[in-house]
């Protein structure tokens, strides 16, 4: 009897060392996780603060001035043809048309000096931008005819607009550029169109080239190819004239 108990005893102690072998590796299991469960949170707390550096720097690159959506209260004034006009001029019409809007012209501030092809309006509010341009369209909605004098005394018809990022005007003036070029290869056989607002190039109203601003600094051409090829446009000649600022290459040489 007593070496059957003696025996159970052993047992006991057997069994009470792998219970505790059974608890330690527990144990370390426990902290492994616990371990992993907080590498976990931070490698979480890491990309939410990746993914918030992202989306500032993407929210700072478009609000940065190329891509910002323009002011509401802003307009801008053209010449036709891309005329220059100049600001004294600018300025008088403006008087005499806000008599006419009731607008005080202390409310309204003209961006840039001299001469040039465009001017900036800002107005006080973007209401007062609006009824300004509403009031220079008639009943039908037609823009009435503005005019201011030139330098030589003649006469350039001023076209106001609402306010462009500099990405849409980029944008617009490019797309010209590229439109004169390809109208100037084909001549007169073919009808050149120009879409500026999307950059989109037709010729007999089948898009040819489609010219894109998505950085201050990168121009990006895509090209109908079937079509280049019907119509025979030498696409290269035509982007080395786009590079040279529409001027034919020049080639320049160290000799005498």
């Amino acid at each position: 009897m007593g070496q059957r108990i003696e025996q159970l005893e052993q047992d006991v102690q057997i069994h009470n060392c792998h219970l505790k072998t059974i608890d330690d590796k527990l144990e370390e299991a426990i902290n492994k996780i616990y371990v992993l469960e907080n590498k976990a949170s931070e490698w979480e707390k890491d990309q939410s603060r990746l993914t918030q550096n992202v989306q500032l720097e993407s929210r700072h690159f478009h609000e940065s001035g190329f891509d910002k959506d323009p002011d509401p209260a802003c307009v801008s004034v053209s010449g036709e043809k891309g005329l220059k006009f100049s600001r004294s001029s600018l300025n008088q019409k403006l008087n005499d048309l806000c008599v006419l809007v009731g607008i005080e012209p202390s409310e309204i501030i003209i961006e840039g000096k001299g001469l040039r092809k465009r001017f900036n309006l800002t107005f006080k509010g973007a209401a007062m931008a609006k009824c300004f341009l509403d009031s220079l369209q008639d009943d039908e909605g037609k823009w009435i005819p503005i005019n201011v004098l030139t330098a030589n005394g003649g006469n350039v018809r001023l076209f106001f607009n609402k306010a462009k990022s500099k990405k849409q005007e980029k944008t617009e003036i490019l797309s010209g550029a590229i439109g004169r070029i390809i109208r100037e290869q084909l001549g007169e056989s073919f009808e050149v169109f120009v879409q500026r607002a999307t950059g989109v190039v037709s010729v007999d109203w089948v898009p040819v080239a489609c010219l894109s601003c998505p950085t201050p600094d990168e121009v990006i051409f895509q090209w109908n190819i079937p079509e280049v090829e019907r119509i025979k446009l030498d696409k290269g000649a035509a982007l080395e004239k786009f590079k040279a600022g529409g001027r034919p290459p020049v080639a320049w040489s160290t000799g005498s």
